[in-house]
């Protein structure tokens, strides 16, 4: 496809890089053909206590040139037959060489580039080479599988536990996301992600923006030419019933279920009892 005109925004064209969304959030009802900024992929629900796949988020990079093609007008207004001139364009998609792309997170940043997922390294930026025509664009985006960080992404929200099969002398665990696995309740002994849950106070926002910045540097034969957009993602929560989920973090926890680290026993000698540690507790599995 050496030119498209469908779905194009209602903006002059220019040459230059173009930029088209998967999953499009820029316009209700549908993708642009180079949609217009703000760019923004659709809105994604995610959840405290699972993952969330993002798969197929990506932002498809083109070259765009414009050949502008003036028509003069026929006649003179009021004349019978009298036409009106005007510009149009023809857009086409001619090969480029990519030098670099990177693309960083600027809203929830506590390093360069930005992370609010769970996973270390989430993204993907095309290699530099050579794209174009208009069939093979360059793209960058999410590597597929990744999940947002609910408490990097929802950051008004407070939360601490203690860890699995810490030791009695353990402080809880604060500002991460609590462990929901592994969990299984039916093994021998049961499994459970957490000893307990000792805060959780949620971020009560419907929704939260996140903003990125790609990063494009390339040339058509001659000099690096550097382009940067921002993208935005709206990532929704439900908060329906927060006493629900409260109430599953604690019963997935060793301590609710009745198993406690043990401590030394201070008595001289030791009393243990058959089955138990020293001081009565439970022994862990």
């Amino acid at each position: 496809m050496s030119s498209s005109t469908v779905n194009r925004s209602d903006v002059i064209p220019t040459a230059g890089l173009e930029y088209v969304m998967v999953p499009d959030g820029t316009a209700a009802g549908g993708s642009y053909e180079g949609s217009q900024s703000p760019y923004s992929w659709a809105s994604t629900d995610i959840s405290y206590s699972s993952c969330v796949q993002l798969n197929g988020f990506r932002v498809l990079t083109r070259y765009r040139s414009v050949t502008a093609v003036v028509t003069p007008p026929v006649g003179l207004p009021g004349d019978p037959g009298y036409v009106p001139g005007g510009t149009t364009y023809t857009v086409g998609y001619p090969s480029w060489n990519l030098v670099s792309q990177t693309l960083t997170c600027t809203s929830h940043a506590d390093s360069t580039p930005g992370n609010p997922f769970q996973q270390d390294n989430p993204y993907l930026t095309a290699t530099a080479g050579v794209y174009g025509p208009y069939e093979s664009p360059a793209e960058a985006g999410f590597v597929d599988g990744t999940c947002y960080d609910y408490f990097k992404v929802f950051d008004q929200s407070q939360s601490g536990y203690i860890g699995a099969l810490s030791s009695y002398t353990s402080q809880p665990i604060e500002g991460q996301d609590v462990p929901t696995t592994p969990y299984d309740e039916n093994a021998t002994p049961p499994l459970y992600p957490i000893d307990a849950l000792t805060e959780f106070v949620p971020d009560t926002r419907d929704s939260v923006t996140v903003t990125y910045e790609l990063t494009t540097v390339y040339n058509v034969g001659s000099g690096n030419v550097t382009d940067t957009t921002t993208v935005s993602h709206t990532v929704t929560q439900s908060s329906s019933d927060w006493s629900a989920q409260v109430q599953a973090l604690v019963e997935r926890s060793y301590y609710y279920n009745g198993i406690y680290p043990s401590m030394p026993d201070p008595r001289d000698p030791p009393l243990p009892i058959e089955g138990t540690n020293s001081d009565g507790s439970h022994f862990y599995p």
